[in-house]
C-alpha cells in the first residue's frame, strides 16, 4: 500500500511539473457585431481562430497585423508566440473590440 502510494505522488509530481506538450487554441466567433467570446487567455505559441458567422465584412485589426476582410464562413488565425495582452478590433466597425491573454 505504501508503495502504491509513493507510485500515485510520483505520478502527481510528474505531470504537473511538465510543460504542456501542445500550446493552446481559442475559438472566437464573430456573430452578432460582437467578438464572442471578447476574451480569450491561450498559452504561448498557441493560436487564436476567429470565424465570421454575420452576413456582412468584418475584420481583425492588431496594433502590428490585420487580417484580410472576412465574409461569411470566413476564417482567420494568428499565432502568439510571446506572453502579453494584445487588444484588437474590427477596423470596419470600431465598437467591435477583443483581447487575447498570451501566458
Amino acid at each position: 500500500m505504501k508503495l502504491l502510494c509513493m507510485a500515485i505522488l510520483a505520478a502527481v509530481l510528474v505531470f504537473f511539473s511538465c510543460p504542456a506538450l501542445a500550446a493552446s487554441t481559442a475559438q472566437v466567433q464573430i456573430k452578432d457585431m460582437k467578438f464572442q467570446p471578447s476574451e480569450v487567455t491561450i498559452q504561448s505559441g498557441g493560436t487564436v481562430a476567429w470565424t465570421n458567422e454575420d452576413p456582412m465584412l468584418h475584420d481583425v485589426k492588431f496594433k502590428d497585423s490585420e487580417s484580410p476582410n472576412l465574409k461569411k464562413g470566413e476564417q482567420y488565425s494568428k499565432t502568439f508566440d510571446k506572453p502579453g495582452t494584445y487588444d484588437y478590433l474590427c477596423e470596419i466597425h470600431p465598437g467591435m473590440k477583443g483581447k487575447v491573454i498570451v501566458t
